[in-house]
């Protein structure tokens, strides 16, 4: 949506991003999911339960969230009495990895919200220099929870995402 934003700012009235810094350090996280489906796919007929699923994955994926987060494609199929994975990953790896091309001079200068997850490592007020050089009226809010915020901690990143809303309004 960043990217969005900056090509198309007639259509951005406003922006918000949960959780990604401008710079490539969301690549290894998505990097590692990747992976770490490729590695469970290759398990599935030997997994009988999803305890052994997540173990699978937590070799390559030490969150515990991101893992329950992957794990919601995962389905047992009772007619082959096995599990199996619901996610194209040959399409998702076919689209990896997911850049942001910003020009050096390009700008929005609408309103724009950074939520950081405090246990997410991946935004926080060490990128706000390279944010704001492209993003001029952006702020930062901080939200306890790891890097899937919305799943972590559901209400209080909607009363951050409200708060900034009621603050466009008139």
């Amino acid at each position: 949506m960043a990217q969005y934003a900056l090509e198309h700012q007639q259509r951005a009235r406003a922006l918000m991003v949960l959780d990604i810094s401008l710079e490539d350090a969301i690549g290894k996280t998505v990097g590692d999911a990747i992976v770490g489906l490729e590695e469970l796919s290759l398990h599935l007929p030997l997994i009988s339960n999803r305890r052994e699923a997540e173990k699978i994955l937590e070799n390559r994926i030490p969150d515990l969230g991101m893992r329950q987060f992957l794990l919601q494609n995962l389905k047992f199929d009772r007619g082959a009495k096995s599990f199996e994975l619901c996610v194209n990953l040959e399409a998702i790896r076919a689209q990896y990895p997911f850049h942001i091309q910003i020009s050096s001079h390009s700008t929005y200068g609408g309103p724009s919200l950074w939520i950081s997850a405090l246990r997410g490592g991946y935004l926080g007020e060490k990128h706000l220099p390279l944010i704001r050089q492209h993003f001029p009226n952006a702020s930062m809010a901080t939200v306890d929870a790891g890097h899937w915020l919305h799943a972590d901690a559901p209400s209080q990143t909607l009363k951050t995402m409200v708060d900034f809303v009621r603050e466009l309004s008139p």
